[in-house]
C-alpha cells in the first residue's frame, strides 16, 4: 500500500508539473490574442487528460 501511495503522490506531481506549463502557455495565448485554434489545441489537446487522471487515481482507491 505504501509503494502504491508514493507512486501516485509521484504521478501527482508530474500532473501539477504539466498542468503549470499548460497554464503558462494558456495564459501566453490569452494575453497575446493568438488566434483562437491555437488556445482550442491546447485545451482539447493537454487539458482533458490532465482532468482526467485525478479522476481516474480517485476511482481505484
Amino acid at each position: 500500500v505504501c509503494a502504491e501511495l508514493q507512486a501516485l503522490e509521484q504521478e501527482q506531481g508530474q500532473i501539477d508539473g504539466r498542468a503549470a506549463e499548460v497554464e503558462k502557455q494558456l495564459r501566453s495565448l490569452m494575453e497575446s490574442a493568438a488566434l483562437p485554434c491555437q488556445e482550442a489545441s491546447l485545451v482539447t489537446g493537454d487539458c482533458p487528460g490532465l482532468i482526467q487522471v485525478p479522476t481516474g487515481c480517485r476511482r481505484r482507491c
